[in-house]
């Protein structure tokens, strides 16, 4: 939807409208394939309201109005005549959007279900703020199950709040673990307030203002804080570092900002879904932890069961643990779904049985016996409009949530579906490109809204939307046949090129993940290596071992038709990210690799000797031996006297690491012996081997 302050001729200026409601689904076919379509007035009301809006103007229906009110300014324009209908209808027109607010906050327009079980978790992180409001810096990890509640409870923790605290949020995503330093740069954007329609000059002059108001002191981040978000330095000397001091620089200039934010009041950062974390944003998550116990900040990591973090057991860390809900609370659940506290006894047991505990799991049962009429409102009151015992409700979530995307019209089905290729996270123009709906689409997604599958993530500028939760998501992707979603992948990731072509430095793991899973293999392996190279800049070297391995699969793929070279230059940038990790056999076979697709025999003598001293670090003699070896014996052949002197070092080095290693097995070994001879060692050898 846009705002409807556009200027043109009346001849040429479009009409927009918007109608939401439901729908009455009838079944069409047989039991071989059950298709779905929709009848109704609710499409029709929405086209007559565009041939009453006036040029350039958008209209919205009151069941529209009532959905959205919260995130745009309307203006009541009374009773129309309206064809078709007995009595007038109500219309409001748009006059632009509201601020930009978050999917939990978009929900809470159209009424969230009260908090239920959760009085504890919440007094938790109200205890955490209060030590930061003394000058405490705390962290906590929020910990619970998909569907348990994580950010329902922090989007209250946020409102309990009020105005005395500064918010700052990123978010992990499943494809994200190559993606260097993604909740960080989402938190940023964030911040920041760049958008995807913003321009690299925008962008940096966002950048730029938010920093000057912070205070000249912090002017020095600036390039720092423009490279990690993809945008240029505008700064040839830090253009010009090495990637390890540029690393370490940009960890310290988000230090300093992150400083500097607390000096004016108390800073809450959060960073959701840390399961799905890339390692760059962690080993920053655990430099900022150690900081905090000396900064008025509180960071909140939430997080599944099963994640291990790297930041330690501190004094000033706390974990809570969301739990599933009591049969009680489950009840009063539904009630508040359903809008009574009266359930037949069969409803409250199912749920209980169903749903396990899980506040997503009662919301989607629940939602499903409404959708299929199960469950009917009758004066207030809710019945049964079939015997339970008559009813299948799936077993699972997923088949529960599948059962609701089957019943949805083609067209939302389809939309959907394609969105989940996407992402978790599409954007409405995105969307619109790619689907056969087109100018269509954004009357499909309100009504996958209303549906409550997904929810608005930012009004302002641009529309951008995400599903109500990973599972949902998870479920309609897994719904697409393997040849369709191939298709879409590759129509996704070309769009994205023509969309941000401008900023496409910014999705280059994107567009790996898309033309990877779209099998158009000489594109995936480009974003791959522009991946790779963009992630050893930032220092990211999980993400650069990630991205190379990726890579060099592809190249198989290919065969012949990926040059020596390029393989080459991605089994250099493997071998040295691996070094740099300390997987030094992985190091040495790399740089091994590299050395035998070389034509270039110094090229050939430095890869060898380079692999000699990775496996020398890895304990590997015999590998490095025969590595070194090679190295002096290419670079004797070809004259090359320096590198021979250096390969002859490597020869020298590993020498010495052996009689070091042996002098220390040695010392290691009589230790032993002389432990084993004395009385009491034997006894205990013995009591040991008898037991």
């Amino acid at each position: 939807m846009r705002t409807a302050s556009r200027r043109g001729s009346a001849r040429s200026a479009p009409r927009r409208w918007r109608n939401s409601g439901l729908v009455v689904v009838g079944k069409i076919g047989n039991d071989l394939r059950m298709d779905y379509t929709a009848v109704g007035d609710t499409t029709n009301l929405a086209a007559r309201l565009q041939a009453l809006a006036p040029p350039g103007s958008v209209l919205m229906s009151e069941n529209t109005h009532r959905l959205v009110a919260g995130l745009f300014e309307t203006r009541d324009i009374g009773l129309l005549e309206v064809k078709g209908k007995a009595q007038p209808v109500r219309a409001y027109e748009v006059l632009g959007e509201r601020a930009v607010r978050g999917r939990i906050e978009a929900v809470a327009e159209t009424g969230l279900t009260p908090l239920i079980g959760r009085t504890r978790e919440l007094d938790a992180l109200r205890e955490a703020f209060a030590g930061v409001r003394e000058g405490r810096g705390q962290v906590v990890f929020l910990v619970g199950e998909a569907g348990i509640g994580k950010s329902r409870l922090l989007y209250e923790f946020r409102h309990a709040l009020g105005e005395e605290h500064r918010w700052m949020e990123g978010r992990c995503a499943a494809y994200g673990t190559a993606t260097a330093f993604l909740p960080v740069v989402d938190a940023l954007r964030r911040l920041y307030s760049i958008e995807d329609h913003d321009d690299e000059s925008s962008a940096v002059a966002k950048v730029e203002r938010s920093v000057a108001a912070a205070g000249p002191e912090l002017a020095w981040t600036v390039p720092f804080l423009c490279l990690l978000l993809s945008l240029p330095a505008r700064n040839p000397d830090v253009a010009a570092l090495d990637a390890a001091t540029r690393r370490s620089e940009t960890f310290r200039a988000l230090r300093a900002a992150t400083l500097r934010a607390t000096q004016t009041a108390p800073l809450v950062v959060v960073i959701e879904d840390l399961h799905w974390i890339d390692p760059a944003s962690e080993e920053f998550l655990a430099f900022l932890a150690d900081a905090v116990a000396n900064m008025p900040a509180l960071l909140i990591c939430s997080h599944r069961p099963g994640y291990r973090h790297p930041f330690g057991d501190r004094s000033f860390h706390t974990r809570i643990n969301l739990g599933a809900l009591s049969e009680p609370q489950m009840t009063a659940m539904t009630g508040a779904l359903l809008g009574t506290d009266k359930l037949p006894e069969e409803l409250r047991e199912l749920i209980a049985g169903k749903a396990e505990g899980n506040p997503f799991f009662v919301e989607e049962v629940t939602k499903s016996l409404l959708e299929e009429g199960v469950l009917q409102r009758v004066d207030g009151r809710i019945e049964l409009g079939r015997v339970l015992a008559d009813v299948i409700v799936p077993d699972r979530i997923h088949d529960v949530i599948m059962a609701r995307i089957d019943r949805l019209p083609d067209d939302r089905k389809h939309a959907l579906q394609v969105a989940s290729v996407i992402g978790r996270e599409f954007a409405l123009r995105l969307l619109g490109q790619i689907t056969e709906a087109g100018a269509r689409a954004p009357e499909l997604v309100d009504e996958l809204r209303s549906l409550e599958l997904i929810y608005e993530k930012t009004v302002h500028p641009e529309l951008a939307y995400m599903f109500k939760h990973a599972l949902t998501h998870d479920v309609a992707y897994s719904s697409i046949l393997m040849q369709r979603r191939k298709s879409l992948h590759n129509t996704i990731g070309r769009a994205i090129e023509e969309l941000y072509a401008d900023r496409v430095a910014e999705h280059y793991e994107t567009l790996a993940h898309h033309f990877s899973r779209a099998e158009e293999w000489e594109r995936a392996l480009h974003y791959h290596e522009r991946a790779a190279e963009k992630s050893a800049e930032a220092y990211a070297t999980h993400a650069v071992t990630e991205h190379c391995r990726q890579a060099l699969a592809i190249a198989d793929r290919l065969g012949t038709a990926v040059a020596p070279e390029r393989r080459q230059q991605l089994e250099e940038r493997l071998a040295l990210a691996c070094f740099y990790v300390s997987d030094f056999i992985a190091s040495g076979e790399a740089f091994a690799r590299a050395a035998e697709l070389s034509g270039d025999a110094e090229v050939r003598a430095l890869d060898l000797g380079n692999a000699a001293q990775s496996f020398t670090w890895g304990h590997a003699y015999d590998a490095a031996r025969e590595a070194a070896a090679l190295a002096v014996e290419t670079a004797r052949a070809n004259g090359l006297t320096a590198l021979a002197q250096i390969a002859h070092g490597h020869q020298v080095f590993l020498q010495l690491a052996v009689e070091v290693a042996s002098r220390t097995r040695c010392r290691c070994s009589r230790r032993r012996r002389a432990f084993s001879s004395t009385p009491a060692a034997r006894t205990r050898w013995r009591c040991s081997a008898s037991g």
